[in-house]
């Protein structure tokens, strides 16, 4: 089955160069043009993927922060400017990274993710823990919304959480962590009958082939990382 998405490797490209580059980048110089692209680029793929509000909201933070950084209003006293600036420059170096990570989980299947990395010879070492997380994340985040749920329909609100936090542990926590360690061992049980313990190389249904919006999705976040080098 030949692949028609975008290659999962030109989005762990894309996820390394704009993470590098949004928290190594310089906020002084024209440099800091290009790094505005690189960082906006995440919110124009939630806007694709009909995320507007989340997309919108992303690109006026973003925009907002990195305006700040950038030149430095200064007509504030200095610890509320310091703490503005401070707040700034976290956000437009951390949610960027967030961002990518977020477009990779929502666009890439587990299979497609983990045959991606076996092609690009990645050691098992590190592919069956992320492939684990691929996994095991979705399935916990949708266990603690079913807790929450149940919780609500028994009276259980966020307020009374505050003034009950001990039968809160045992409502939420407790019935988690049980709901945890039996999903653990359900995914363990799925992956060696999946054959990750086996050390032949496995087969695949999924083949990549580096299409032409690969290589100008890869060219143009190459060429934009350059500019900003360059400039």
């Amino acid at each position: 089955m030949i692949n028609t998405q975008i290659d999962p490797r030109i989005k762990l490209l894309s996820m390394v160069l704009i993470s590098f580059i949004a928290l190594t980048g310089t906020t002084t110089g024209y440099a800091v043009f290009p790094r505005l692209v690189i960082i906006l680029i995440p919110t124009f793929c939630l806007l694709y993927l009909h995320y507007y509000k989340a997309g919108l909201l992303c690109f006026f933070i973003l925009f907002t922060g990195w305006y700040i950084e950038t030149f430095q209003l200064r007509d504030y006293h200095a610890v509320v400017y310091s703490l503005i600036f401070i707040i700034a420059n976290l956000l437009t170096r951390f949610l960027p990274a967030a961002l990518m990570g977020f477009v990779l989980f929502k666009t890439t299947s587990v299979e497609m993710f983990i045959s991606a990395l076996e092609k690009m010879k990645f050691p098992n070492v590190l592919t069956i823990p992320l492939a684990v997380m691929f996994r095991f994340l979705p399935v916990v985040y949708q266990e603690s919304q079913n807790i929450k749920h149940a919780m609500r329909m028994r009276g259980m609100t966020t307020l009374q959480a505050f003034l009950h936090p001990i039968r809160y542990t045992e409502m939420r926590i407790v019935p988690l962590i049980n709901r945890v360690v039996k999903i653990s061992n359900e995914l363990t049980a799925a992956s060696l009958t999946r054959g990750l313990s086996v050390d032949a190389a496995r087969t695949s249904l999924i083949v990549f082939k580096m299409t032409a919006i690969d290589k100008t999705i890869a060219g143009f976040l190459i060429l934009l990382v350059l500019f900003y080098y360059v400039i």
